[in-house]
């Protein structure tokens, strides 16, 4: 989150703010104008495991949502070191960019919703967030304090589990987006409430996709996640001060 004070933020003038606002917007319409060069055709894989995780993968995103605002996430896997894999999440919104970067001792492989956080949460190791205008703050879940935030993203991860359903569909299909034509996609179908906020979610998963699988996911609110572009190797830290 932005960290600037109410005074500073009243004296910028309207000009400036406008004019940030529509360079954030250009630096998306130029990673979307650059993404694919040639789209991807993969056809449907035998095994529906998610890829092995291997450092350099990455994944690119356009999300519209219901208000057809555009922002881009872009998942990698950075590097794999003594700590695991080191996983990172870019967003580039019209608000300014944002990133997370998490090290996992190994790569996730539960398939419930439930058992997947007990997982996650005994396999993530350190959490690091940052924003267009601020340092990287980093937590350590090896330490005592740590582990104290670690019992707490717990009992959150499955209270919110509690309120998603999850239907993994046995038919395939052909799916097309940004990124390509993906041939025997799984298709997924879920609702998710969180307070007064009720929603029913489509989604296609392909295993040929890195680090995820995900293709496409449309909400019923009217906001679409496709896959723009991915790759097997390239990937680049954009967390700010990153050795690697």
């Amino acid at each position: 989150m932005r960290t600037r004070s109410l005074a500073v933020v009243l004296l910028l003038s309207a000009t400036v703010l406008v004019g940030g606002k529509k360079k954030r917007l250009a630096v998306i319409d130029e990673l979307v104008a650059s993404h694919p060069t040639t789209p991807h055709d993969l056809p449907a894989a035998g095994d529906i495991q998610p890829m092995q995780w291997a450092p350099g993968q990455w994944s690119l995103y356009r999300r519209t949502d219901k208000k057809g605002r555009v922002s881009l996430e872009r998942l990698s896997i950075v590097a794999r070191d003594a700590c695991g894999f080191q996983v990172e999440s870019v967003q580039w919104m019209s608000s300014g960019t944002s990133g997370t970067r998490i090290c996992y001792a190994e790569m996730p492989v539960a398939f419930t919703a439930h058992d997947a956080v007990d997982e996650a949460m005994d396999l993530v190791r350190v959490f690091t967030t940052w924003s267009d205008d601020g340092t990287p703050m980093t937590i350590d879940l090896r330490t005592p304090e740590g582990a104290m935030m670690r019992g707490m993203m717990r009992v959150i991860g499955h209270g919110m589990m509690t309120t998603m359903r999850i239907d993994v569909e046995q038919t395939r299909t052909t799916i097309e987006v940004p990124a390509g034509r993906f041939a025997g996609a799984i298709s997924v179908s879920g609702r998710i409430v969180l307070g007064p906020i009720k929603m029913d979610v489509q989604g296609w998963a392909h295993p040929g996709v890195p680090i995820n699988g995900s293709v496409k996911v449309e909400a019923s609110d009217g906001s679409v996640n496709e896959l723009l572009d991915f790759g097997l190797s390239g990937a680049v830290s954009a967390m700010p001060g990153a050795a690697d």
